[in-house]
């Protein structure tokens, strides 16, 4: 998933809960001063607090106008809720959100030039705010999408930097380990942008570099030594980044299952045939998910059935399931979300 990069910042850190305050030049974010990268489990919960932190602010602008709203206006705002709508699935589906992203973006600039300079204060301030959200929630998908992708660059940089050196290499064991690495990588390349594991073929990777040291023994001049370290460093990098995800997807699918065995237990009672094919079809469901995880194939589809599962259940309980039973629900929907960002993360 990928989108423009001219529109904000790529890297930058905002403690937890707190809303980035930056300085704003046209639809650019230009913060004031340098950060380090955002860590990947703090950008999971920001991004989900970027999309509750958007809709709330288009429900209070629309509160704001009241009837005052005239017709183009409330377009506009309705046009904000159903980009947004649009880019929450693209997450959860593991599609690219790059154009719906942007129709977001210019949709509040939309909003704004409609609105003119004869609303109130209140009003003003909240559509600053929406800019500010929004650009925060921009920033917050560009940053997680390429934390693994920008891992997976500097590896390929550093493996067609290795190979140019060794081509010159006379020895044709070099030149087949030189070979297999490279396949290797373009296998760990075509998992990552499948979404499927790449534990094999990272694996592969490492033991090709490791014979390659090897047959390379210490006769390998300096240069090729030290782009042979650099490369290897590279894939020890990819290797952590991608083991320090896939250990929170699978944390935060254990939590989900727990939640789901609750929710279940706690709505068995319930006389409802509806709820209860919702929680029969919400439980396959997530079972799906454990599948497609567990063997290392994409889980996309199925997160993308399980939310949807999710909504379902909710919107048949209606308001009558106690306060609990709808908390319940919310946060296994909010997890799935979740894990949906998380399996993005690795993704390029």
């Amino acid at each position: 998933m990928t989108f423009n990069a001219r529109q904000l910042s790529p890297t930058r850190t905002r403690p937890r809960g707190t809303r980035l305050e930056a300085e704003e030049l046209g639809e650019r974010v230009l913060p004031s001063a340098p950060q380090a990268t955002v860590p990947i489990q703090q950008l999971v919960v920001s991004i989900r607090h970027d999309l509750s932190n958007v809709r709330s602010d288009v429900v209070a602008i629309q509160n704001g106008l009241g009837a005052r709203a005239n017709a183009t206006v409330n377009a506009d705002l309705n046009t904000l809720l159903s980009d947004l709508a649009k880019v929450r699935s693209d997450i959860s589906s593991g599609a690219s959100f790059t154009a719906d992203l942007n129709a977001l973006l210019a949709a509040r600039v939309q909003l704004r030039a409609d609105l003119g300079v004869h609303t109130s204060a209140s009003v003003q301030q909240r559509v600053r705010q929406l800019g500010r959200d929004l650009r925060t929630f921009a920033a917050d998908l560009a940053e997680i999408n390429s934390t693994v992708s920008g891992n997976l660059s500097a590896v390929q940089s550093a493996a067609q930097t290795l190979t140019s050196g060794l081509a010159g290499n006379s020895s044709a064991t070099v030149q087949a380990d030189v070979q297999a690495f490279n396949t290797a990588l373009s296998n760990v390349a075509a998992n990552i942008s499948a979404g499927t594991s790449a534990t094999t073929n990272l694996n592969a990777l490492t033991s090709a570099i490791n014979q390659l040291s090897t047959d390379l023994g210490t006769k390998a001049s300096q240069t090729d030594l030290q782009n042979l370290r650099n490369f290897q460093s590279q894939v020890q990098t990819l290797s952590r980044s991608l083991g320090q995800v896939n250990n929170m997807i699978n944390s935060n699918l254990s939590g989900i299952q727990s939640m789901m065995q609750r929710l279940t237990s706690a709505l068995s009672g319930n006389t409802s045939t509806t709820v209860q094919a919702d929680v029969q079809a919400f439980n396959t469901a997530l079972a799906g998910v454990a599948a497609n995880i567990s063997a290392g194939t994409s889980a996309f589809a199925s997160v993308g059935t399980a939310i949807t599962a999710g909504t379902q259940l909710r919107t048949d309980l209606g308001t009558n399931a106690s306060r609990n039973i709808l908390r319940q629900v919310g946060t296994v929907g909010s997890n799935l979300l979740g894990l949906a960002i998380e399996l993005a993360a690795v993704r390029a």
